[in-house]
């Protein structure tokens, strides 16, 4: 085995403890110095007005704001390791998390830019406010602690009054919990068709379906706002509950305050005092309550973006495998999603530069068995073998050095025309681009462009025609020293010029002992092909030598192919 399975979330969270315990005792620290003030206000009150002693009024007040300066100083360096901490994630996860996303959306086809998503919420949560009242809930004891030291009556009421509001912070989570998931599950469902119509807004304006796709979003994102709506109205009465249960408490422990002092059992500053610590004793559960949103998408987000990385692997030392000459054994593949089998016991061989065509009409499976050999989706069983061992056994920056692969959708990327043949690396030498170029028979094309190989293509390809990007997008596919090519629909764009390119690079390819595996419906192109592969309803319906298959195929009428493409 190659690859180790970890999640780099949980490794980078431990790794933080030593820090979060850090700023536990920044916390504590602060919190001591605070009860500074109800001190300052209990002895002003209580020893300095009765004694008319200006020297102690000086002093103390010189002493208490020294004191929260160093609050303040504490403060800022606590906000500053929590950016720090920020930064760190960043640095740690971004990368991970780039590729992970990259690599959940090829395998599903889509939906991995969620975890990036869930990673700005959870950073956020992490090292925002809401982490900081978190760490400062534990030191409220020590206000309990204070104000039961004045009297224990005030004490109890405080306690009584704490814990209404940690039963209000309780039921706000049950209020909250049910509506505030399904909002959040119909919110990414809203913004994955929002994309969905963003990457097909040239069809939906070409064909007057602007305002039906606008109405079917508008249909999603309400029903996400509707149970939005109802998680923040439940919030808010409980927010407005919990205030007004602050209010009450406050009213009580200056009322307690003023029984005690009119029998003498307490000072009138031990009231002021009292009702200072009173209100810092309290202030925790009612931030924590007026901010359980944050905390409530922090969780679900928290819980979506570990279960996504739960099974990330990543490559290991361990034995380079000989460089792969292009044998390929597809063994019993089986693969589907959502309880539906979409490629049932595929099994078909390749030898060393053989040329395999694959049909089958729409739906049949042809681009999820292209995507399976790539090694981008995992089968549920079954095995793709290259050169005899299976493709997830290859360490995967070995493998991908000697395969080539053309989706049936080309994305180019913003860049020059040299970063994309050269699979957007900046290491390579401008020989082996030259010869990716000139393999595919776009040299040419390429010189013809206003800056060369230096042309910037514009976002997805944008300055180029379809054709022009199919063509690089092949070029891409025979960079470097692939072994193995998968090529899906490659002439669905090509003009007859193209066409006539892609022929030579096939021809070429096999006479350098180049595997490839095409999905086409054009005769021309398989008629380059050593096998044909019929794939009909996710099964393979017929599987040999092209001679025999093309006249099978014409004289039954089984699979309809053109002439061009």
């Amino acid at each position: 085995m190659y690859t180790s399975t970890y999640n780099p979330l949980s490794m980078a969270l431990k790794s933080l403890r030593p820090v979060f315990w850090y700023l536990m005792i920044f916390s504590l620290v602060s919190n001591l110095f605070m009860l500074a003030i109800p001190l300052y206000s209990l002895q002003v009150l209580d020893r300095v007005i009765a004694s008319g002693s200006m020297e102690t009024l000086f002093w103390l007040t010189v002493i208490t704001l020294a004191i929260m300066a160093a609050v303040t100083l504490i403060q800022i360096v606590r906000s500053a390791i929590m950016q720090r901490v920020n930064l760190w994630l960043d640095h740690e996860l971004q990368d991970t998390l780039v590729k992970r996303t990259i690599s959940l959306s090829a395998g599903t086809g889509g939906g991995g830019i969620q975890m990036l998503r869930d990673f700005q919420t959870v950073k956020s949560f992490l090292t925002g406010n809401f982490a900081i009242i978190l760490l400062d809930a534990p030191w409220a004891a020590l206000y309990f602690l204070a104000v039961t030291m004045i009297h224990p009556l005030i004490g109890l009421v405080t306690f009584a009054g704490s814990a209404a509001l940690i039963f209000l912070a309780w039921m706000n989570e049950k209020a909250m919990r049910a509506p505030l998931m399904r909002a959040n599950t119909l919110s990414i469902n809203s913004i994955q068709a929002l994309e969905a119509a963003t990457r097909n807004a040239e069809a939906i304006d070409a064909m007057g379906m602007i305002e039906p796709v606008a109405a079917r979003l508008r249909q999603k994102s309400d029903a996400a706002t509707h149970w939005q709506m109802l998680a923040n109205r439940r919030s808010a009465t409980i927010q407005a509950t919990s205030r007004y249960a602050r209010v009450v408490l406050q009213v009580m422990v200056i009322g307690t305050g003023a029984y005690l002092a009119v029998h003498q059992q307490i000072t009138t500053g031990a009231i002021i005092a009292s009702s200072i610590l009173a209100n810092k004793a309290m202030a925790p559960f009612e931030n924590i309550i007026a901010m359980w949103k944050t905390l409530g998408d922090a969780r679900i987000a928290f819980h979506r973006l570990k279960s996504g990385l739960d099974i990330f692997s990543v490559p290991e030392g361990g034995v380079v495998l000989p460089e792969p000459q292009g044998r390929i054994d597809v063994e019993n593949l089986t693969y589907g999603l959502a309880n539906k089998i979409l490629l049932k016991n595929i099994h078909f061989s390749l030898k060393v530069g053989e040329a395999l065509c694959i049909i089958g009409p729409s739906a049949a499976g042809k681009s999820t068995l292209i995507r399976l050999v790539a090694g981008v989706t995992q089968p549920l069983s079954g095995a793709v073998r290259l050169d005899g061992a299976e493709m997830k056994h290859w360490r995967r920056d070995q493998v991908l050095e000697h395969v080539g692969y053309l989706p049936q959708d080309v994305e180019l990327f913003e860049g020059t025309v040299r970063d994309n043949i050269a699979r957007m690396r900046d290491d390579v030498d401008d020989t082996m681009i030259i010869a990716a170029a000139k393999m595919a028979q776009v040299h040419d094309m390429v010189l013809q462009l206003p800056q060369g190989y230096e042309t910037d293509i514009g976002h997805r390809g944008m300055h180029l025609s379809q054709g022009q990007r199919q063509r690089i997008g092949l070029a891409r596919a025979f960079f470097g020293r692939p072994r193995l090519v998968l090529l899906d629909e490659p002439n669905a764009n090509l003009d007859q010029e193209g066409e006539q390119a892609l022929l030579s690079t096939l021809a070429r390819a096999r006479k350098q002992g180049i595997t490839t595996v095409t999905i086409t419906h054009s005769m021309s192109v398989l008629s380059t092909a050593d096998k044909i592969l019929l794939l009909n309803q996710g099964m393979v319906t017929r599987f040999g030598p092209a001679a025999e298959m093309l006249y099978h195929l014409q004289s039954n009428s089984a699979q309809p192919v053109s002439r061009s493409a």
